[in-house]
């Protein structure tokens, strides 16, 4: 599969799509292992390097309007939406201003100018998103003596990308697909999914915020709570 770097595909305003479809899903095992030496793209998990299963139909939404329709999918590994040109070659949209949003096979990806692509997961006044990368979750490397060290080390696996698109390393790494949640505002601003960020976007309703969140055992790490409390939050005023 050969990889080429593609300018923004020619541009309709930025709007959010509040009903996504369902499609398949490239679904990666808890942890993977990539052996000293092997190349990430050889691996027995190498479909797991897409957030789906085969490249849908999608388009990218800029300032200016739509880009026609391509076959687009995420790779989870780089952060890149990719798309397939006329000729089959696989390219890269170049992360731009102009970019607003990626809809692929009717999942919508909003890119957010520090963090870079955020899957909305439910759309809202105050949205939720989630940023799906690789991590490092252990790394064992033999040293000059023939011993062993390992480390536990919860990196992202793109630093070991380089200028490759890939990754092999000397070291025995364990890793995993982590996700970060994001609330998501009405000025298009991307906030981790905390406490502290509930407490910077509704100033006014601190103690409303602290006393459900203590009653609920709010865990933030957790899509299902994450959504009752968007739907709490929905139901206050933001601050301004």
């Amino acid at each position: 599969m050969r990889y080429r770097f593609a300018p923004a595909l020619p541009g309709i305003l930025l709007f959010f799509v509040t009903c996504l479809t369902p499609s398949a899903i490239a679904q990666a095992p808890a942890t993977l292992r990539l052996k000293p030496g092997e190349d990430i793209r050889a691996s027995a998990w190498r479909d797991s390097l897409y957030r789906f299963s085969s490249f849908l139909e999608g388009q990218a939404i800029f300032t200016s309007g739509p880009s026609p329709k391509y076959k687009m999918n995420y790779n989870v590994l780089s952060g890149d939406i990719e798309f397939l040109n006329p000729k089959g070659d696989t390219m890269v949209l170049k992360k731009t201003p102009e970019v607003k949003l990626v809809m692929v096979g009717g999942h919508v990806f909003f890119l957010e100018p520090a963090q870079g692509y955020i899957e909305i997961l439910i759309q809202q006044q105050l949205a939720l998103g989630v940023k799906k990368e690789f991590v490092i979750v252990r790394k064992d490397v033999e040293v000059s003596n023939g011993y062993t060290t390992s480390s536990d080390n919860t990196g992202a696996v793109v630093a070991y990308r380089g200028n490759s698109r890939s990754i092999s390393s000397n070291a025995d790494l364990l890793v995993r697909v982590n996700n970060s949640y994001f609330f998501i505002d009405q000025k298009n601003e991307a906030h981790p999914a905390t406490k502290a960020s509930l407490m910077k976007l509704f100033p006014d309703d601190r103690d409303k915020l602290k006393t459900y969140l203590k009653e609920q055992h709010t865990d933030f790490k957790q899509k299902d709570d994450l959504a009752k409390v968007l739907t709490f939050c929905n139901g206050l005023s933001p601050g301004k």
